[in-house]
């Protein structure tokens, strides 16, 4: 019988069966599943994501890693899903920085319509973001 991490290296496998084998203590297989997910289509990616993030639901590498993915194929309405999803539980400045230049590409033809956009999501992100930035090592 394989072991999760052989199976989870399993490109051949429906990426729904792939994404099955995470075992909620096993950091090393999702991170293994999370690797190769970016190399698939957004199409078998998602579901291999969204299991990860069931199990793994403050990971913002993970979030990341597919909100990147829908971005680059383009698909906005689905970015700004799964930003509304994981913004305000994950408060990684990598992640807050993706929406950022997200908000940015998307808002980039509109002139001063979209830069007000721009500079309303910059203050949204200061507004969580920033107010914990003094709790931890951001501080002196």
């Amino acid at each position: 019988m394989a072991s999760s991490v052989e199976t989870a290296e399993i490109k051949d496998e429906p990426a729904v069966g792939v994404a099955g084998v995470v075992d909620k203590y096993n950091v090393e297989t999702a991170e293994l599943l999370a690797s190769n997910a970016q190399h698939l289509p957004i199409a078998q990616a998602a579901p291999i994501y969204e299991h990860l993030l069931i199990v793994f639901p403050t990971a913002a590498k993970f979030w990341k890693q597919y909100v990147e993915a829908h971005m680059a194929v383009n698909n906005d309405d689905a970015t700004k899903q799964i930003f509304s999803r994981c913004l305000l539980n994950c408060l990684q400045i990598p992640l807050w920085r993706c929406y950022i230049r997200f908000i940015r590409k998307v808002n980039d033809k509109k002139g001063l319509e979209g830069q007000e956009e721009t500079r309303k999501a910059f203050d949204f992100m200061l507004s969580y973001v920033g107010m914990f930035s003094s709790l931890s090592c951001f501080g002196s």
